[in-house]
């Protein structure tokens, strides 16, 4: 919808939050638990970077504002 101009839709107003974590972490992480299975097997692992913690409402403006100053460029 960005890239066509049109409005974004959010869930409960974009309340939600999201962390994100380079794919190499991800990677490091299942690897780990392969590592590990014994230890990880039946467990439920959330991996994320708490310090990197965003609503979808500040991604979704950060994304406009980013879109916006290119399209300046």
């Amino acid at each position: 919808n960005l890239l066509c101009g049109e409005l974004l839709k959010l869930v409960d107003g974009g309340r939600s939050q999201r962390t994100f974590l380079y794919i190499k972490d991800a990677i490091e992480a299942i690897l780990l638990m392969i590592d590990n299975l014994e230890r990880a097997n039946g467990h439920v692992f959330n991996v994320g970077n708490p310090d990197n913690e965003v609503s979808m409402k500040e991604l979704v403006e950060l994304m406009i504002q980013v879109s916006f100053n290119t399209c300046i460029s």
